[in-house]
């Protein structure tokens, strides 16, 4: 067994982190960070890189790698398992910009800075320079402290450390090592990092000196949650174990969390009956963040609407009942297109619940679905289409059923309503872990036009969810397409 470190010893280095030199009295912040990485190897996890060049400053580099020899062995399999399970999602997310339109999208209506967001993750999805840069860049802005302390989320940008840190679509270290994924990384990163902290820093800055640290807070958990950052409570630590088990967690966790912040406290403030004015003639109102959580969502809602309505006009067909799989999206011939980042299966599923029914999508007749068939059992099931690729096709594997030919059928974990035959199997399989931007070009391409094609791909890789398939009729069919939810 590998030596555990003392309690004597452990308070011995954390004071040598208090008092040391070797980092300057008013980078208070610094060495914050270097004792919170020290706690971390006290717990048996990895310092991210930033963190370890912190500890090589106040310790000598032997002292540090003897430190780390002391993990847990146990820890390293936990982690490389972590790796693997994750890995299949990070390729999934190749060679795409897709944070601009699916994380990014409720946050569109702050036009300067998510223009300056887009162009910055294609700067850096081809030079890692400018990518070290752009973090630079962040914390040289006076309102770094602030952004910090109110805990508004920057990915780290190197490489390493701990994977719940890390967003949950690039969490496999394994994926580093392929080329386009690392260049994938940046663009993700880049984008997301610089459109929250531009936010933030435009909102705080004309708030003032005057804003206070519960109104910030508000404002850092808004943006989080807009951007995909949601929060798992007390089972943030766990985020990537859980994003073995499902899709993304904490993106479903945003999309859940986004309306939800006008109920917070912070977004409202009492003024008192005395402190009534013309502009806030109740002595409850609107807070400043709670201001801006209203606006965001009013923004993003009306623009959904506006494009829906526009492709409509244009000849599009757009489903409006929510108790349809289709609603909400733009249908080109059998290639679904999916604007409302992530919303779409939230209130396609609260529909179906609270009514008790759901539209056919071969028949259009209504049907009757109980909850559990809308959260479980259903083929395209809510639950299972939340399932991280590992995860679902082990399902997929799981639910196999003999026909009348007495041929076993496997009925995947997510889309619409198809059957799978085992020939079909290793085919679907490696369909389900190829790139989600070039299947889509290439479902949409083959099954309508190389137009409609060359549309799915170019929505796909910016974010929109894309689908290509056929409903499923009375005799089974050969698989078309999953969807992305």
């Amino acid at each position: 067994a590998r030596p555990t470190i003392s309690e004597a010893t452990r308070n011995k280095l954390i004071n040598m982190v208090r008092v040391t030199d070797r980092i300057p009295p008013d980078e208070i912040l610094n060495r914050h960070v270097a004792t919170e990485a020290l706690h971390k190897v006290f717990d048996g996890e990895v310092p991210t890189a930033g963190e370890l060049k912190l500890l090589t400053k106040v310790f000598d580099l032997n002292l540090v790698r003897s430190i780390m020899e002391k993990t847990p062995w146990y820890v390293a399999a936990k982690n490389l398992g972590i790796d693997l399970a994750n890995l299949p999602r990070t390729i999934l997310a190749m060679g795409d910009v897709s944070a601009w339109f699916r994380q990014g999208a409720m946050l569109i209506s702050e036009p300067v800075s998510f223009a300056k967001a887009m162009g910055k993750s294609l700067q850096v999805m081809f030079d890692e320079d400018a990518y070290k840069l752009l973090e630079k860049d962040i914390q040289a802005h006076p309102l770094y402290g602030r952004l910090k302390k109110a805990k508004l989320y920057q990915a780290p940008i190197e490489s390493g450390g701990n994977a719940w840190e890390r967003e949950e679509t690039f969490i496999s270290n394994l994926a580093r090592r392929i080329p386009f994924a690392r260049a994938s990384e940046r663009a993700y990163n880049g984008f997301l990092n610089k459109l929250r902290a531009d936010v933030f820093y435009n909102y705080a800055g004309k708030w003032g000196s005057e804003a206070s640290t519960k109104e910030l807070s508000t404002l850092a958990d808004a943006i989080n949650a807009f951007t995909g950052r949601g929060s798992l409570g007390r089972m943030n630590r766990t985020g990537a174990e859980m994003a073995a088990v499902f899709f993304s967690p904490r993106f479903f966790a945003s999309r859940v969390q986004a309306p939800l912040q006008l109920l917070r406290p912070g977004a409202w403030a009492w003024e008192g009956w005395k402190g009534r004015t013309l502009k806030h003639p109740s002595p409850l109102h609107l807070s400043r963040p709670g201001y801006f959580v209203a606006k965001k969502l009013a923004a993003s809602t009306g623009l959904a609407l506006t494009m829906l309505e526009l492709a409509r006009m244009s000849g599009a067909e757009v489903e409006t009942d929510s108790r349809s799989s289709d609603f909400g999206r733009i249908k080109i011939g059998d290639t679904r297109i999916d604007i409302m980042a992530g919303m779409q299966p939230l209130i396609r599923a609260a529909a179906q619940i609270i009514t008790g029914e759901r539209k056919n999508l071969r028949t259009g007749k209504i049907e009757n679905v109980s909850p559990w068939e809308v959260l479980v059992t259903g083929r395209s099931s809510f639950g299972r289409s939340k399932l991280s690729p590992p995860a679902g096709a082990a399902v997929t594997l799981a639910s196999r059923k003999k026909n009348k030919e007495g041929r076993y059928e496997y009925f995947p974990f997510a889309g619409p309503e198809f059957e799978l035959t085992m020939k079909d199997l290793p085919e679907a399989l490696l369909h389900d872990l190829a790139p989600m931007s070039s299947i889509d070009l290439i479902d949409a391409w083959n099954e309508e036009a190389p137009w409609i094609g060359m549309l799915a791909g170019a929505a796909g890789a910016t974010g929109f969810g894309v689908s290509t398939f056929t409903p499923y009729d009375e005799k089974p069919r050969k698989r078309r397409r999953k969807t992305h939810l």
